[in-house]
């Protein structure tokens, strides 16, 4: 797997390279992320301060998300400190249990285990009704009679 997102990156980077070339007065390469990164707001992995950001936007539901996530694993543990990985919630139509799972991150996160949560979540992806999901929130110790904060569960709907 890690051999083919490899590729897949090098072979992007050539083809990102040559349309560069072929456009001339082009940038080649982004200088902003738009929204960009906010250490306060956004769900990171690694150093804050990382020479590269990876933003993956993510469905707990949805079967290619959790492939990608499992890419990112083995990316940063191959890069380590030059990676800052940013999950951010983007809850497909098609899958309707993937709202709830995110809300339920979010309300992990609160109680400081929103990678946990996710990591749990994308290993049971076939386990997300509400029943469920409570069953994941008190197997990683989570005080499931704590309400979130509603600026928290906004932030799942708000921000793709």
């Amino acid at each position: 797997m890690l051999n083919g997102s490899v590729l897949a990156a090098l072979l992007g980077w050539v083809l990102f390279r040559v349309a560069d070339a072929r456009q001339g007065d082009m940038p080649t390469r982004p200088t902003r992320l738009y929204p960009s990164v906010e250490p306060s707001y956004d769900h990171i992995r690694g150093p804050i301060d990382a020479p590269m950001t990876l933003v993956e936007y993510g469905d707990f539901e949805c079967p290619f998300c959790s492939t990608a996530t499992g890419a990112v694993h083995d990316l940063t543990d191959r890069l380590g400190d030059q990676l800052r990985y940013v999950f951010r919630h983007m809850p497909l139509d098609v899958h309707p249990h993937s709202p709830l799972a995110a809300e339920a991150a979010e309300a992990a996160g609160e109680q400081g285990a929103f990678w946990e949560m996710h990591d749990r979540l994308f290993g049971h992806q076939d386990q997300l009704t509400i029943k469920e999901l409570i069953a994941h929130a008190n197997a990683i110790g989570l005080d499931v009679e704590r309400a979130p904060r509603r600026e928290d569960r906004c932030r799942v709907r708000l921000r793709p």
